[in-house]
């Protein structure tokens, strides 16, 4: 007669509460262990396939596929890696695309490379951008270029910001002093539109009162420097002091 051959069990009868911690143990391992080989892969032997980001870049341009293809590159470029000069001026052309994360992260990539001069150009004129997001970006990135035009922009980070009215109408608070708000945080209606906030940081002073009819390019709120930013633009400043 032949016997059954009776293997033991690996885990324990679901519901038990050694299965949920084992479960849990897993979970855990993954979030940690998936971070790791992302760094590994990044720094160590990972490579870009020029077929991936010339797909990224060309035209018509979808903005979040370009702007995460632009964030691997510049980890690339950090460490000097020549083999993104070729897409250069695809870059500089997505410098005047019209969406604003875009933009930002383009003049993020562009201080990644501070010995080319088209990039330096390119850099001054977003220091001119309408949105300030991108005008503090490119900001920080002149200050890798050691330029002193970087200097103004990067001076009004430290300050408080103020939310002006894009159009006359009766302004209608949607946030609190105190509050933390994004740079795409609603903060008040204006005849209708929603206005953001424009930067990162903490609601301070009501400059009108809730209700008033405000005038386009009135002043209605102020925004607190947000931290990190602070402590960006500080690094900044000191690279243009020496």
């Amino acid at each position: 007669m032949t016997r059954a051959v009776v293997f033991p069990r690996l885990l324990p009868p679901k519901g038990t509460p050694q299965r949920l911690v084992l479960v849990g143990v897993a979970a855990a391992s993954l979030l940690l262990v998936g971070p790791f080989f992302f760094w590994f892969f990044t720094w160590f032997g990972w490579s870009l396939d020029p077929a991936r980001v010339t797909e990224a870049l060309a035209l018509p341009v979808r903005p979040a596929h370009a702007t995460q293809m632009l964030l691997q590159m510049g980890e690339k470029l950090s460490r000097n890696d020549q083999t993104m000069r070729p897409y250069y001026p695809r870059v500089l052309a997505l410098a005047k695309h019209p969406d604003t994360d875009l933009r930002r992260t383009v003049a993020w990539f562009m201080g990644e490379d501070p010995s080319s001069p088209e990039f330096h150009q390119a850099l001054l004129s977003l220091l001119r951008d309408p949105a300030p997001m991108v005008r503090r970006r490119a900001a920080l990135s002149l200050a890798n270029f050691h330029d002193p035009a970087a200097r103004a922009e990067l001076t009004r980070i430290l300050a408080p910001y103020t939310v002006t009215a894009e159009l006359s109408g009766q302004v209608e608070f949607r946030i609190q002093p105190r509050d933390i708000a994004k740079a795409v945080t609603v903060v008040a209606r204006i005849g209708g539109q929603d206005i953001a906030a424009g930067v990162p940081g903490t609601v301070g002073r009501q400059l009108v009162p809730n209700g008033e009819t405000v005038r386009t390019g009135q002043a209605v709120l102020e925004i607190l420097p947000d931290p990190s930013g602070v402590r960006e633009a500080r690094r900044a400043l000191s690279l243009l002091a020496n």
